[in-house]
């Protein structure tokens, strides 16, 4: 059975597809690995986040069978809609068979509008996906994060590890309470990356990844 982890964020410009990339590297000293991003808009001829995460996979399969649209928008606003979701997800069954990990990204935050009424948080779902929460670390993530670990939560969505990415915004006092009061709400396991963080071992076990038997 492919292991897979679905990487979500609080929002856009969070830092997913690097913090996807790297832990498909990682993922790759253990088994074999697909890494897939069945929504990207905001391309036009190359799906840019989808192409450093085959990257990341060594490979050159892109994967540009999902969504892929010009439109800086959700998915569920782009010209003609997304495709449906049963459709998304039998294309990702059939990408991640025979796979020992699969890494998904989702688009924006985890409840982006995917058309139909569904949302990022339906795909997880129905992949029985272990999520990774990706947020920025600075001055707002409080309400953020505990609002998409909510919706998380609420769903019965297991998350493997909240990453609180320092490099996706600027410097500000709120770093150094960040991580404390967010653990103090009961949010965790909380990994702190600071910009051009390239160890992500901490991550690879906090998700108690082995290689298959």
């Amino acid at each position: 059975m492919t292991r897979t982890f679905f990487i979500t964020g609080t929002g856009t410009e969070v830092g997913k597809t690097y913090v996807a990339a790297r832990l498909v590297s990682e993922l790759t000293k253990f088994g074999s690995v697909v890494a897939l991003k069945p929504y990207e808009t905001g391309v036009d001829r190359e799906a840019v986040d989808a192409k450093a995460l085959a990257e990341a996979s060594n490979s050159n399969e892109y994967h540009n069978g999902y969504l892929r649209a010009p439109e800086p928008l959700a998915p569920a606003a782009v010209k003609g809609g997304a495709p449906p979701m049963a459709d998304i997800l039998q294309r990702l069954e059939a990408d991640r068979q025979g796979k020992d990990f699969a890494v998904v990204e989702g688009a924006g935050g985890i409840l982006v509008p995917l058309g139909s009424g569904h949302v990022v948080a339906d795909v997880i779902t129905a992949l029985e996906a272990t999520a990774v929460l990706v947020t920025y670390d600075g001055l707002g993530t409080l309400s953020h994060t505990l609002t998409a670990w909510e919706s998380a939560r609420s769903r019965g969505i297991r998350i493997g590890a909240v990453v609180l990415n320092a490099g996706a915004c600027e410097t500000d006092p709120s770093q150094a309470s960040n991580a404390h009061v967010l653990s103090d709400y009961g949010v965790g396991p909380i990994i702190k990356i600071a910009r051009g963080h390239t160890d992500f071992t901490e991550l690879v076990q906090t998700l108690k990844v082995e290689s298959p038997s």
